[in-house]
């Protein structure tokens, strides 16, 4: 534990239905945990936003993507994402994530088995013109 009273930092799923104006629901987040008043301060995706410690469900394992990272879904390595959404999928009891391409948020709900990381993608993206582009590298 650090001076502070925060221990190391963690992943979670937030079911907060308040938390952070309410857009972390379910959400998973990486917080810290502070001992001294049984709060969670929330570091990602959101920035100190605090919600009890009940409120948090703790995960075993880190998501395999994390925000801002640079993923490409399998079947399209070509075209390049960064993570803006990690969602836990209750069923299937595992992280789904939502991409940025460009500057639209695809719809889909990407599972860890249809991604890729960013390393071996292409850029792509939408030019100032609106028109879509992809390069591989």
């Amino acid at each position: 534990m650090s001076e502070n009273g925060r221990n190391d930092i963690q992943w979670g799923i937030c079911l907060d239905v308040e938390a952070c104006g309410s857009k972390l629901f379910q959400t998973v987040v990486q917080y810290a945990a502070d001992t001294s008043n049984d709060k969670v301060t929330i570091l990602s995706p959101s920035v100190d936003c605090q919600v009890n410690k009940t409120d948090i469900i703790e995960l075993q394992e880190s998501p395999e993507y994390v925000y801002g990272e640079d993923v490409s879904p399998y079947n399209h390595p070509d075209i390049t994402g960064t993570v803006v959404h990690i969602g836990w999928h209750f069923k299937r009891n595992c992280c789904f994530y939502k991409i940025k391409i460009g500057k639209k948020i695809k719809s889909r709900r990407y599972f860890e088995n249809e991604l890729i990381s960013g390393e071996g993608a292409g850029k792509t993206g939408i030019d100032e013109t609106g028109e879509y582009f992809a390069e591989t590298i």
